[in-house]
């Protein structure tokens, strides 16, 4: 049975499956989800290449 790419990553993973890792920020359960919106906001407001890593730091904290 199929659950789409929702699945857990390291279970997805070791079957071949895929798996969507980060969460997403605008899912309930992402637990750093207030703290990536505020560092994607600031982002796309002021493009810059040294805002990116605390927005990839944020995102795959766990």
């Amino acid at each position: 049975m199929l659950r789409g790419p929702f699945r857990p990553f390291p279970r997805s993973f070791a079957v071949g499956e895929f798996a969507l890792f980060p969460k997403p920020p605008w899912f309930v359960t992402a637990r750093t989800a207030a703290t990536t919106g505020r560092r994607l906001t600031r982002f796309a407001v002021k493009p810059s290449w040294s805002r990116l890593p605390a927005v990839f730091a944020s995102a795959f904290r766990a």
